[in-house]
């Protein structure tokens, strides 16, 4: 059922063209037939960076300081390029397009199984399966399931960080329970610290691992975070030497174009007046980015929540509600008001309320039970209702055909 609903998302974000998705925008089109049009403005910047990687960041910056995913473009563009030259050579840009596609069936895949994987612990399976389902068909990975580009690791990032911690917390409960050696521990630390801060390269997403850091300080596991940290950081480091060390003068995009956190050290030298003024002043808006974000589920989750129908023990409640703190620290240190920055809190969110659906679906029916695929019965409907109203928030009005829109 996941797989479906992963084919499902690729097949709306491949015939994106047809919901006139953007009438503003004038569309990259890899070919006449309206499949796989991109419609971000970043997309032509992002293949290119993948096609002709690194030589590109020389004329085209953007993703100096996020190399993740055009390094990963390229090496899977050619490894296609090498078995298809045989029967067609791939050009540069075709290899990085076929790669960007590999990549992305990968992320969201294994996002989808992980998501599922984590909730099953915490909430029905059921309604783990329902959420994983609202995940992969949520409008952000709609749209950005075949778009050449990072935005759906904003939703996506925090779920692979968490299976991984949670990955590293399984092992150290076992290790635990025989008496097992601590440094093993650590290494495992460090193993999920590194995975995530090259998970960074592609997409600064902190809210979740800035919590699985915090929660291993509060529990006292020091050693553990500082191992994790230290691995965390170092892709970091590693990343900007590699590219001046390849003649490439390094740029922060993000800070220089965007001035993403900028405004905290300029707002730290009036005091901490200032700081919390300009805090403040971003709350309504992060009000409204939830809300245009999460949207129904947010209410759901919160009974869920309230009702205690999420199982939750004290580790996991501790980094659920770090994760809450990190996401509003986030949204104002890097002051962006765009709804997806919150997006980081969606495996939470997501989950909370698929429990808060289940228990309605079986209270109406006056009985509890598996449908088709593993849902709840009457789910299909939810997750019907769902995928309309992510296409409703994709299309605009008038329609406009594909061969009458911008192009490029």
């Amino acid at each position: 059922m996941l797989l479906a609903g992963v084919a499902v998302a690729f097949l709306v974000g491949a015939n994106l063209a047809w919901l006139n998705p953007d009438p503003d925008a004038a569309a990259y089109r890899p070919s006449a037939v309206p499949v796989l049009w991109q419609y971000d403005a970043d997309a032509g910047v992002e293949i290119v960076s993948a096609a002709y990687f690194p030589e590109a960041f020389l004329q085209y910056p953007e993703r100096i300081s996020r190399p993740g995913y055009p390094a990963a473009v390229h090496a899977l563009g050619a490894a296609v390029a090498t078995i298809a030259a045989p029967v067609r050579p791939l050009s540069p840009l075709e290899a990085a397009g076929v790669g960007y596609l590999l990549l992305k069936l990968i992320v969201v895949t294994t996002a989808a199984l992980a998501a599922f994987d984590l909730l099953r612990r915490y909430v029905d399976r059921r309604a783990a399966l329902l959420a994983s389902l609202l995940l992969v068909l949520h409008p952000l990975v709609l749209e950005y399931s075949t778009t050449f580009h990072t935005t759906e690791l904003q939703l996506l990032g925090a779920v692979l960080v968490l299976r991984a911690a949670l990955w590293g917390v399984e092992r150290h409960d076992r290790r635990a329970a025989v008496g097992g050696p601590r440094w093993r521990g650590i290494a495992d630390a460090a193993l999920v610290g590194g995975a995530a801060g090259t998970l960074m390269l592609a997409k600064p997403v902190l809210v979740a691992p800035l919590a699985v850091l915090a929660a291993l300080v509060l529990f006292g596991r020091l050693l553990e975070a500082t191992a994790a940290g230290v691995a965390f950081a170092l892709p970091q480091v590693l990343a900007p030497a590699l590219v001046v060390a390849a003649g490439i003068p390094y740029r922060n995009w993000e800070v220089e174009e965007y001035g993403q956190g900028v405004w905290l050290l300029e707002a730290a030298r009036e005091g901490p007046t200032a700081l919390l003024r300009g805090a403040v002043e971003l709350l309504p808006d992060l009000v409204v980015a939830v809300a245009e974000f999460h949207g129904v589920l947010v209410p759901l989750a919160v009974l869920a929540a309230w009702s205690r129908w999420v199982r939750l023990d004290r580790r996991a409640a501790t980094v659920a509600v770090l994760m809450l703190l990190a996401s509003v620290a986030q949204f104002i240190a890097v002051r962006r008001t765009a709804a997806y920055m919150t997006a980081d809190i969606g495996i939470l969110v997501f989950g909370a309320a698929a429990a808060t659906i289940v228990r309605g679906l079986d209270a109406v029916q006056r009985r509890t039970g598996t449908g088709p695929g593993g849902l709840p019965r009457g789910a299909g409907a939810v997750v019907g209702a769902w995928l309309l109203f992510g296409l409703a928030v994709l299309g605009n009005l008038p329609w406009v055909a594909p061969w009458d829109q911008q192009g490029r």
